[in-house]
């Protein structure tokens, strides 16, 4: 059986595992123990790892942070436990995403519900995340929670100073993203006129 598919049985079960997961994850898969345990919301794994010296803002084969990937996976307890353990806000990964853009990644089937976004936001907003940074496509993340609809997410980009005139690479706005989206109530409070 392969190793990924035993994994998430592995992680999580503390000490028994650090050392062959360190090892296994790094060379066969490119993840680190630290990232797959943030991945999965083992926070008891994840204080494990860091008191032992694990590197809290690891760099995985695509570029995340393990503190991208508990957003990502929609944990907040994990992303407060990383970010108080000193994980950097503004790692960018090979797409030019910062962590908070993990919050509406569109590489998951099961999206983040949009409390569980806003609460990540304001962990990520409350620990000097900056919300005036574009991937390499000009996106932003006021423009990612428009496009999600997840309304109080972007009004707590907004109250940190988000702008609502910022464009992508190819002219689109935040309202237009959630115009596009069907979310026409939030475009409308982005300037929007839908």
């Amino acid at each position: 059986m392969p190793i990924r598919q035993r994994m998430p049985a592995n992680v999580g079960q503390g000490e028994c595992c650090i050392c062959v997961l360190t090892v296994v994850i790094n060379s066969q898969l490119g993840y680190t123990a630290l990232s797959s345990a943030s991945a999965r919301g083992h926070d008891t794994t994840v204080e494990l790892l860091l008191s032992r010296a694990a590197t809290v803002d690891s760099i995985d084969k695509d570029g995340n942070t393990p503190l991208a990937k508990a957003i990502k996976f929609g944990h907040p307890s994990t992303v407060e436990l990383l970010l108080k353990h000193g994980a950097r806000t503004d790692v960018p990964n090979e797409t030019g995403a910062t962590p908070l853009f993990h919050v509406w990644s569109e590489q998951r089937e099961e999206k983040t519900d949009e409390q569980t976004a806003a609460e990540i936001v304001r962990i990520m907003l409350d620990h000097g995340a900056a919300v005036e940074v574009s991937d390499k496509g000009g996106m932003t993340p006021l423009m990612a929670a428009a496009k999600s609809g997840h309304t109080s997410a972007a009004e707590l980009l907004l109250g940190k100073g988000a702008s609502v005139a910022s464009t992508d690479k190819e002219g689109r706005t935040a309202a237009q993203y959630a115009s596009a989206g069907g979310h026409h109530e939030l475009a409308k409070k982005l300037g929007g006129g839908d």
